[in-house]
């Protein structure tokens, strides 16, 4: 996967996430699903794919009224985490392509 095509699918992401806390329609249900089989499918690395589950995780609490409610009575505690993890994620992915673009020296 390219960087400006991770990106792409993180600006999705975030867009989503700003959808929430509240249930999701079936639309964006599905976008949602379509964007993370993109990155899975993707060559983004463990920790980026590690973050991804949490990703998924965060986001079926974020669309679920009675979930993101444990955390707190506006979900923006939910939200922040998802946030936080999606620009996590980014990181992840941008460290992971560089590494593959960088040789790793001779001793």
């Amino acid at each position: 996967m390219e960087l400006a095509e991770a990106e792409r699918l993180r600006d999705e992401l975030w867009k989503m996430a700003s959808l929430g806390p509240g249930p999701a329609d079936d639309l964006t249900a599905g976008n949602l699903k379509g964007i993370i089989s993109a990155l899975r499918d993707g060559d983004i690395g463990a920790d980026a794919l590690g973050k991804l589950t949490a990703i998924e995780s965060g986001f079926a609490t974020l669309f679920s009224v009675r979930k993101w409610k444990q955390w707190d009575e506006s979900g923006q505690s939910c939200k922040r985490f998802v946030l936080d993890d999606i620009t996590v994620m980014q990181w992840c992915i941008e460290r992971y392509l560089k590494s593959k673009q960088t040789p790793l020296p001779l001793p």
